[in-house]
């Protein structure tokens, strides 16, 4: 059922299905407590509802990017300046869900790195080897 844009989930619902959290008992707060703390289930993505669970491996930055965590279940990847992701966008959620790093909203373990922009981009065969420089191929040249 979803509170505020999470999910919460039922007392009693298979555990492995929600990345391993204990479930003790039911708050009217909106999570479960465990000696009177309140630990709230929260889940995120795009129709995939993924749960947060603890990552025993360190998550590495993406080559050409720098890294941001605001725990140890959600950390937010960020190109350099004139970086993108092969998608184009600059910046990506990752989140822990049953022990692996998974980009946000989809299942993919595999965290991309951020490639160099050339504007205007490379042209007859040419490949972006660094911002706004094009490696030429054959028996062309530019920039």
């Amino acid at each position: 059922k979803s509170y505020g844009g999470h999910y919460i989930v039922k007392e009693g619902a298979p555990i492995s299905k929600y990345g391993g959290y204990s479930k003790t008992s039911w708050s009217n707060s909106g999570g479960y407590g465990d000696g009177g703390y309140n630990k709230p289930l929260k889940y995120t993505g795009y129709g995939h509802h993924l749960a947060k669970g603890r990552c025993s491996e360190r998550l590495m930055a993406p080559m050409n990017s720098h890294l941001k965590c605001i725990d140890q279940n959600s950390c937010t990847a960020t190109c350099l300046a004139s970086y993108t992701f092969p998608t184009g966008e600059s910046e990506i959620n990752v989140i822990c869900h049953e022990g692996r790093w998974v980009i946000q909203g989809t299942y993919d373990t595999t965290i991309p790195s951020c490639s160099p922009v050339c504007l205007p981009s490379c042209e007859n065969g040419g490949v972006c080897s660094s911002p706004n420089l094009c490696f030429c191929s054959g028996n062309f040249y530019g920039r």
